[in-house]
């Protein structure tokens, strides 16, 4: 039975991740999103963001009114759109590295040249969504005995390593692609740590599953959200039939880095961009179209063997 069930949440994963991967390979003018398990269909709209009577006066990292914090639910739902790549063992452990750290990778790419250096006999590179380690493995925020003795963060404490320094590696072309944005803003510096840059393009929002809803997407990957914004700038100008586009060419990209983004998030301020502020329920990360991709050519092996 509990087999059964992992296969159905790893389908329901997939699924969503999917739905990921089609929305960024077409036009942006209509997006499905899953949201605690409910699918909403959500459309592209542009605007400034958010409405001028929403702006903040800074982006300053104070507490924000409690309505805007998100809760650890909250936190862990946005963590969960995020696949991470690590080198599993064949215990279902994460390998460690020869500095005996725990590593998940944002790039699989970056996860199998750690397993080919890693020489670990019967390894594989294998991923998990970033909210099943973040609280047990990165942060050491969670009991362990609350998890299954046959999910990955119950095997690893099996092998005796869940108290063992686990970090996240970022893509490191997305961090030069960040620097080259001019850095970050907020706190956080690319290049020091396991820094993860996030890029928002200043006028793209989607709406939400109800009126007058709206979601700030966060990408993972540059390369993204130029995309994004470009298939959207070209839908607007053919529904627009050669009327003048009151939008520029060229997105306005604002990059802040996943710690940043989390520990603001938690008092309820973001800091970024001055249009960010107190907007942490508003914000979603959406993963690279290549990561989607892998996570989905890893699943459909492990199937066929």
């Amino acid at each position: 039975m509990m087999a059964a069930t992992k296969l159905v949440l790893v389908a329901i994963g997939l699924a969503w991740l999917a739905l990921e991967a089609e929305a960024l390979a077409r036009p942006l003018s209509r997006r499905s999103l899953v949201i605690d398990g409910a699918a909403a269909t959500s459309v592209i709209g542009v605007s400034l963001y958010p409405p001028p009577s929403r702006a903040a006066a800074d982006a300053t990292l104070e507490p924000g009114p409690p309505g805007l914090r998100l809760t650890r639910a909250d936190l862990s739902r946005k963590l969960s759109r995020l696949p991470v790549f690590y080198v599993k063992a064949t215990s279902g452990a994460p390998v460690l590295d020869g500095a005996g750290e725990g590593k998940f990778y944002l790039s699989s790419a970056d996860a199998e040249a750690a397993l080919a250096a890693s020489g670990a006999k019967g390894a594989e590179v294998s991923f998990v969504f970033l909210n099943e380690v973040w609280f047990p493995l990165i942060t050491k925020m969670a009991k362990l005995d609350i998890f299954p003795p046959n999910s990955m963060v119950g095997k690893t404490a099996a092998a005796g390593l869940a108290e063992k320094p686990f970090v996240i590696v970022p893509d490191s072309t997305e961090v030069e692609n960040g620097k080259r944005r001019g850095g970050v803003l907020g706190s956080g510096t690319l290049g020091e740590g396991a820094q993860v840059p996030l890029f928002l393009v200043e006028r793209i929002s989607f709406a939400g599953a109800n009126p007058g809803e709206f979601i700030k997407p966060m990408f993972l990957s540059e390369a993204d959200a130029v995309g994004a914004y470009g298939q959207m700038l070209a839908e607007k100008k053919k529904q627009a039939r050669g009327a003048k586009v009151d939008l520029p060419e060229e997105p306005a990209i604002s990059v802040i880095t996943l710690n940043s983004f989390i520990n603001g998030a938690v008092i309820g301020n973001v800091a970024g961009s001055k249009r960010l502020s107190g907007e942490a329920k508003v914000l979603e990360l959406f993963p690279s179209a290549q990561s989607v991709a892998d996570a989905q050519k890893i699943t459909a092996d492990g199937y066929l063997r």
